[in-house]
């Protein structure tokens, strides 16, 4: 189940807050904070930060919150979630892979997934790499923006019509040049705020890190 949250979360991912907008769009040079904060990421060798998650079912009538930590760097991805289960998601450029423990209750072989990403399917993940992929405005539109203080919400729409995502937004800090926080609603009414802190920029780049090898004994399987 993890895996289609995250993997959704990918193949739907992103966060934030509400606000009135301005009903004027504007060009693109005129995000001019948006840019910077977004090629920041780019340009930094490896970032890390703090993830808190949360995932609303509106059919379910559900809230899940889970923590975690994130890696980037030059479009690729690494996402260990260590409460309230052990996840790991590593995205490679090419393949994403999502291990997934069993839990002490339930005892068995690691779950992994393994997806060979196609056009689509590559435009989604860069949802959840955006901050170290590509320049944002390459595959989304900036409708309009709101400011309050030192934070700007920009609401987004993806240029991709099968990226099937509602209500997309992104909150920068401007005096910090930080994304503070993503959020968007999937096709099943899913809504996902992610919000993020203790975010190191040009880390040392590990490789390794973003590469990934099944455990013995894991079951795997393939989308």
């Amino acid at each position: 189940m993890f895996f289609h949250s995250c993997f959704s979360i990918f193949l739907s991912m992103v966060i934030w807050m509400p606000a009135a907008f301005a009903s004027k769009a504007k060009t693109t040079e005129q995000y001019v904070d948006l840019k910077h904060t977004t090629a920041r990421y780019r340009k930094s060798e490896m970032t890390g930060m703090d993830v808190v998650k949360t995932v609303k079912s509106e059919l379910l009538g559900s809230e899940n919150v889970f923590l975690g930590n994130i890696l980037i760097s030059e479009g690729m991805l690494r996402w260990e979630t260590h409460s309230p289960e052990k996840t790991l998601i590593v995205y490679d450029g090419e393949i994403l892979w999502n291990e997934q423990s069993p839990p002490k209750e339930f005892p068995g072989p690691v779950q992994v997934i393994r997806a060979k990403l196609d056009r689509k399917n590559k435009a989604q993940v860069m949802i959840a790499s955006l901050l170290g992929g590509t320049s944002i405005f390459e595959s989304f539109k900036v409708l309009n923006e709101s400011i309050n203080n030192n934070e700007i919400s920009y609401s987004l729409e993806p240029k991709i019509r099968d990226l099937k995502l509602k209500d997309l937004m992104i909150s920068v800090l401007r005096k910090e040049n930080q994304i503070n926080a993503i959020s968007y609603k999937d096709d099943v009414g899913n809504t996902t705020l992610m919000k993020f802190s203790n975010i190191e920029f040009n880390k040392k780049k590990n490789t390794k890190l973003f590469r990934y090898a099944p455990p013995k004994g894991a079951q795997v399987n393939n989308l």
